[in-house]
């Protein structure tokens, strides 16, 4: 279907359910994870599920029935998650400025009101558009009330994102950082290594390329450390790599899976660095004691960085910042918004 029926289509059965739905009291068991790894081809999705389910298999009770319904694509579990059922939404960008023309959220194509009232934010940012961050759109506006729970604690991954809900009448709204970070205490963060190691983990974005910069970025690692170790995170930055011509046996590249970077991280752990632009693959080696700093191409590592103090370099800044930081790094002081994380995961004691 072209995008433009799918989007009147789209408005028609919007309409139609907000005629219809009434508050509906949701039920404690069974909750639905909308699981953004589901059907993504970006493994930094998986990343944010593996810390968002750690964080909620300590907070929802061990007998919860839990079903993963995708955010990415569609399937039958989009189109038949129960309305009486809380559905919790899991990190990434799925907040978009006009959800007519990026439907970054999956929803019931049939049964919208399935979805009334019942989502429920765990992490969530916004999208920008071409470097710029946009108000929503009036119907953007209406669609994320309808689509909220108006009785639970909604949980943002930055001051920004909270705000523009705010600016749209959602003030259950908190500013968490992003679930990765939880861990990520001051106690934590003292035992991060501040010692250069002879081997680096580095990744590109195949979405924000700056070739100039990036490769710039893999030329310097490349002269600074014994090995380059490169997470193929989208299936895409190996094209994009093969573009830039970085010709080293040195530059080692790991496979496209969680899985692989998962278990390259803890069992090198102790003898690397990072230095990349992908946030999430950044905020993973922190949680296991590695020295990184993330390269900002966007604004989510800016926004999360403004709030915590999230160590990022602007990608325009390589040239002037990368070698000192090689050379020597500040101690890691991540600022996580303690009482905020607290509150949002109370509201989920009355399940256990």
């Amino acid at each position: 279907m072209e995008p433009i029926k799918v989007f009147r289509r789209m408005r028609l059965l919007f309409g139609e359910a907000e005629s219809l739905v009434r508050s509906t009291r949701l039920v404690d068991d069974p909750i639905a994870l909308l699981d953004t790894s589901m059907y993504s081809e970006n493994c930094g999705d998986y990343v944010i599920m593996h810390y968002a389910n750690l964080q909620l298999s300590r907070i929802l009770p061990k007998s919860a029935n839990i079903m993963h319904i995708p955010t990415h694509g569609w399937d039958e579990s989009v189109e038949h998650a129960r309305r009486d059922v809380r559905k919790i939404a899991c990190g990434t960008n799925l907040l978009p400025w006009d959800y007519e023309k990026d439907h970054a959220l999956a929803t019931p194509r049939t049964h919208l009101g399935n979805y009334a009232h019942s989502v429920c934010l765990l992490a969530v940012g916004m999208r920008e558009v071409q470097g710029q961050m946009r108000d929503f759109t009036p119907y953007t506006a209406r669609f994320l009330r309808f689509l909220f729970d108006p009785n639970c604690l909604h949980s943002v991954r930055d001051e920004h994102t909270k705000q523009r809900l705010h600016a749209i009448g959602v003030d259950n709204v908190l500013n968490t950082a992003c679930v990765t970070m939880w861990n990520l205490t001051e106690e934590f963060c003292d035992s991060i290594s501040r010692n250069r190691h002879d081997e680096v983990i580095t990744t590109i974005t195949e979405y924000a390329q700056d070739p100039e910069q990036d490769k710039y970025m893999l030329e310097t690692l490349l002269r600074h450390y014994d090995r380059v170790h490169l997470w193929i995170q989208s299936v895409d930055d190996k094209p994009y790599l093969e573009s830039l011509h970085i010709d080293d046996a040195r530059l080692h590249l790991i496979d496209h899976s969680f899985e692989a970077f998962d278990s390259f991280v803890k069992e090198h752990h102790e003898s690397v660095d990072y230095f990349g632009t992908r946030l999430h693959a950044g905020i993973h080696c922190l949680n296991h004691g590695i020295r990184a700093m993330i390269v900002s191409v966007d604004n989510r590592a800016a926004d999360i960085a403004r709030d915590t103090s999230l160590p990022v370099m602007p990608r325009n800044g390589l040239q002037e910042l990368m070698e000192t930081w090689i050379d020597h790094s500040d101690p890691v002081r991540i600022t996580l918004p303690a009482d905020a994380i607290r509150q949002w995961k109370e509201q989920f004691l009355s399940l256990a």
